[in-house]
């Protein structure tokens, strides 16, 4: 689905994106979403000291996406 300029504020767009999910997406597919991606890059899954920070660092994109979306949606 395509989403009419406007209606989604830049950086909740860019939360979408970053989730790999379509604007206008429900939340319960924003939150399956965001535990499949936490468990592909919880950074317990690496050793090496330079793949953990930036299995970090993508951790806290996640959630600062989902967080994002889900204040937004909440919003309504």
């Amino acid at each position: 689905t395509f989403a009419p300029p406007g209606r989604y504020p830049p950086a909740v767009l860019a939360a979408y994106n970053r989730l790999g999910l379509m604007p206008g997406t429900a939340i319960g597919e924003v939150d399956r979403k965001r535990r499949e991606l936490i468990k592909r890059y919880h950074p317990d899954r690496f050793s090496d000291p330079e793949k953990r920070a930036r299995a970090e660092r993508v951790t806290a994109e996640i959630n600062a996406a989902h967080d994002r979306i889900e204040r937004h949606l909440l919003r309504k």
